[in-house]
């Protein structure tokens, strides 16, 4: 399945308004409800868009132990996605298979209730990162974010999600993080 990630670093895949519509949609309000590394405090971006933050309820693990997770911030162009994940090489920021290092991804995605039930099918990822990602406890600053590549960035719709496969096995299905 790992072969499915690997993409050529010059790939960068419009989206159109109605899929960046359709994810924005699918997404929940942000809650600091159970206190979890996935629940965000406050999402920000700053530097005509070339920098973001955020800061979530609890501290946020790297060790790649906590399963496929990551979060998002819609943009023009799709989503500046931020994901952590040992066992998928899907980043020219990874060490090689099992390096769960934090990077950025311009991710488009569209509703697939078939395959992807209760959350949304990627449908294009970078390879290359489109930012510079950093974290530290409770906080992800992504710094020298690509704004010709993501477009205008919307903080106050920012997500967490989890990661996995489709009812086909190949599909990559994020589920927004109620």
């Amino acid at each position: 399945m790992s072969s499915y990630f690997l993409m050529n670093s010059k790939t960068i895949l419009g989206v159109s308004i109605a899929t960046v519509f359709a994810l924005s949609m699918m997404v929940l309000p942000i809650s600091a409800s159970d206190g979890s590394f996935l629940d965000i405090i406050k999402a920000q971006a700053s530097g005509n868009g070339k920098n973001a933050h955020i800061k979530t309820a609890a501290t946020i693990p790297t060790d790649g132990n906590s399963g496929l997770f990551g979060y998002g911030i819609p943009a023009a162009n799709g989503v500046l996605g931020i994901t952590s994940h040992g066992g998928v090489l899907d980043s020219d920021a990874q060490s090689g298979l099992s390096d769960p290092i934090f990077h950025s991804h311009l991710v488009t995605a569209a509703t697939d209730a078939g395959i992807c039930p209760g959350g949304v099918k990627v449908t294009s990822i970078t390879f290359g990162e489109v930012g510079d990602v950093s974290v530290h406890n409770k906080m992800i600053a992504v710094k020298n974010i690509d704004t010709n590549a993501v477009g205008a960035l919307n903080p106050s719709g920012a997500f967490s999600f989890t990661i996995g496969f489709g009812t086909d096995a190949t599909s990559v299905c994020l589920t927004p993080h109620p």
